[in-house]
């Protein structure tokens, strides 16, 4: 199990909202984006989802289920980071808050969670 912690950014803002426990990136998305802990509905997928994909002989792909599942792993891969080069956020409105995640602390013990819970960061 790896500690990270979950980042946001809006307008000219960056902070953390609060800590998780998961075991690899993956995980961190399905918590990020599955509001699991309170936190809001994705808002860097659809960004992604808005950038548009082409398949291996360059036609647009318009499948919605293929847009999402290449989008979802993009966000995996760049640990939920909003700023993926090739990505335009002119378009979105004011007012996006953008989440992501990052890795504090590899390989914590259950001793250390039971810790983290009890002083409330978990």
């Amino acid at each position: 199990m790896n500690l990270y912690k979950k980042c946001f950014s809006l307008h000219d803002t960056q902070g953390v909202s609060n800590y998780f426990t998961a075991k690899n990136s993956k995980e961190c998305y399905e918590i990020v984006y599955t509001n699991e802990y309170g936190f809001n509905a994705p808002t860097y997928v659809e960004a992604v989802e808005a950038k548009y994909y082409e398949d291996k002989d360059g036609n647009r792909i318009t499948d919605a289920d293929k847009i999402r599942e290449l989008a979802t792993n993009e966000v995996i891969q760049a640990n939920g980071e909003y700023n993926v080069e090739g990505l335009d956020f002119n378009d979105l409105y004011e007012g996006k808050t953008f989440y992501y995640w990052e890795l504090v602390y590899e390989n914590i013990n259950e001793e250390e969670i039971k810790s983290l819970k009890k002083l409330g960061i978990l």
